[in-house]
């Protein structure tokens, strides 16, 4: 009986640390970068609801406010090319283009606050993005949809999934005499995961969450 009224208690405490952990992260947005351009030379990994999993190159994408709504692969063995929608879809792994990658980097060496609030290591070897199936509305205003978002907390993720949002702002910075900018270039928006229900989330409300 004592180890039956301990579990919801432990559970409630594992709850507030993954929310203590959160906040801390957004605050010195630690979260993976957000890609929104993929590779169509290195080998994308897409399984769908059904089971069956697809691997093969990337011919061809449609997105909607930087979320993905379907796919085309290029078979990597057959080199027949076949659309998956977002409903058809449950993950995948896509690596981002080498362009995007590198303005990111570029990004990144522009603003001196990084140089200790960011692990460059963490984005230079960054490999395969992680991408899942998820029903959202648009910035909580739009219908619910099933889209394919960027998990970027995939190292506590457990109780609280974070998904990207390509159209978020960054807090300004300021810069002198073209110098590297100081401050800023903080995320303002998140689709954050809880329970079963996906909410498009501002940094600076999140602890009314």
């Amino acid at each position: 009986m004592f180890l039956l009224l301990l579990r919801p208690k432990r559970k409630k405490e594992a709850k507030k640390k993954a929310d203590r952990e959160l906040k801390l992260e957004m605050g010195k947005d630690l979260f993976e970068s957000v890609y929104t351009a993929f590779s169509s030379k290195k080998i994308s990994t897409v399984t769908l609801k059904d089971g069956r999993i697809i691997q093969g190159y990337k011919t061809g994408i449609k997105q909607k406010s930087g979320l993905i709504l379907s796919i085309e692969i290029e078979d990597s063995i057959s080199k027949k090319k076949e659309k998956f929608t977002a409903e058809q879809i449950s993950e995948m792994y896509l690596y981002p283009s080498g362009f995007q990658k590198s303005l990111k980097m570029q990004s990144f060496f522009g603003n001196v606050n990084n140089y200790g609030r960011k692990s460059l290591n963490k984005i230079v070897s960054q490999g395969y993005i992680y991408i899942k199936n998820q029903e959202v509305s648009i910035k909580n205003k739009k219908e619910k949809k099933e889209y394919l978002m960027q998990l970027i907390n995939p190292e506590f993720s457990s109780i609280i999934e974070v998904y990207g949002d390509p159209m978020a702002k960054e807090t300004g910075g300021v810069s002198f005499g073209g110098g590297p900018t100081i401050g800023g270039g903080v995320t303002k928006s998140y689709y954050v995961k809880k329970g079963d229900k996906v909410y498009w989330l501002e940094k600076k409300d999140f602890n009314d969450y």
